[in-house]
């Protein structure tokens, strides 16, 4: 696991530095990385620890190439699927304790 996880911080890295670059001829580049990712089994976890979501959304809107654009989307859709999973599960005693903060906030922001 430890290296599916190397693996997509490497990935995040090098489109982090696309981004930043605003290099749009790295767009094969960009491709190929996306593809890589996903052949890559990402859990939940992962996607947390290495925020890959984001990058790649930074990335589908910094780049102009409709190819990038597609797989990110494609990407980021298979992602947000894992929450939606996760939301489906019975919580543990943990994460009512996060929610009802979370909760709590909201309600406080709306007074």
């Amino acid at each position: 696991m430890e290296s599916k996880e190397e693996d997509v911080f490497k990935i995040g890295r090098k489109l982090d530095k696309m981004i930043t670059r605003k290099d749009s001829s790295s767009c094969a580049q960009a491709l190929d990385l996306l593809k890589a990712l996903q052949t890559i089994p990402i859990t939940l976890e992962v996607l947390q620890k290495t925020r890959i979501g984001m990058t790649v959304n930074n990335l589908r809107k910094s780049i102009a190439d409709e190819d990038v654009i597609t797989l990110s989307k494609t990407l980021i859709k298979s992602w947000k699927k894992l929450l939606s999973d996760k939301d489906s599960k019975p919580e543990t005693d943990a994460q009512k304790a996060g929610n009802n903060g979370a909760d709590t906030q909201k309600n406080n922001s709306t007074n």
